[in-house]
């Protein structure tokens, strides 16, 4: 292989999606309230949630963060407040990076590699995520853009085909299993599962496994794909 691109899921790869959840639910809808469950079963509802509802017709990702924050506030007897779920939705750009996110995507890009996010959320909670955590990328394709959420194949053909590249030129980066290292295999991408939050190893788990972004610099190289 001659690796030329690095494709990366962002939520829950270079942005801590499940202290950005936990966290920012807790602040809107908990009020000080004490729940029987601990924030990683809140984490593991919510994103049961959420991919049930980007199985169906698409609609805004902001509108889903919305949705899914009040089906789960629902699920959990608190009070459904639109204001809330709005508050929610709003909080997705200012979730925290990874500490290793930046610096290693530095590093991507001065090893020649061209780096891509492929995500599936609006394009401007996106632009203003990257912004405000200072992620240095080449470009990104959105479940906006092209009206499609991942487990769907859509992200990664469209990437392609901007770029004229061919897959055997790239290895797909990502923490989910179901949204992102699943499908990218099926498709024939070789794959990194970054395993973010010391998940036992999935069935169907990457190529390669590592447990920060940080780990991927030597990987490439000692596997001879740069």
């Amino acid at each position: 292989m001659s690796l030329k691109y690095l494709t990366f899921d962002c939520y829950g790869t270079l942005i801590d999606w499940k202290k950005g959840i936990e966290e920012n639910f807790a602040k809107c809808f908990l009020d000080g309230t004490k729940l029987a469950i601990e924030g990683n079963e809140i984490f593991q509802k919510y994103v049961k949630l959420e991919a049930a509802r980007e199985s169906r017709q698409y609609e805004s990702y902001r509108n889903i963060l919305a949705e899914t924050s009040l089906l789960l506030a629902g699920e959990l007897v608190l009070e459904t407040r639109e204001r809330s779920a709005v508050s929610f939705s709003k909080s997705i750009e200012y979730w925290p990076a990874f500490p290793d996110s930046r610096l290693t995507l530095e590093e991507f890009k001065d090893m020649g590699i061209r780096c891509y996010i492929l995500s599936n959320v609006d394009t401007e909670i996106l632009q203003h995520t990257i912004q405000n955590n200072g992620l240095d990328v080449d470009g990104y394709v959105t479940a906006e853009q092209i009206k499609s959420y991942k487990p769907a194949s859509r992200h990664w053909l469209e990437f392609l085909q901007r770029e004229g590249a061919d897959k055997n030129e790239m290895v797909h980066v990502a923490n989910s299993v179901f949204h992102d290292i699943i499908p990218a295999r099926d498709l024939g991408i070789t794959t990194i599962w970054v395993n973010r939050y010391g998940e036992g190893r999935a069935e169907k788990a990457g190529d390669y496994t590592v447990d920060n972004l940080s780990e991927i610099p030597s990987l490439l190289r000692e596997e001879g794909l740069v």
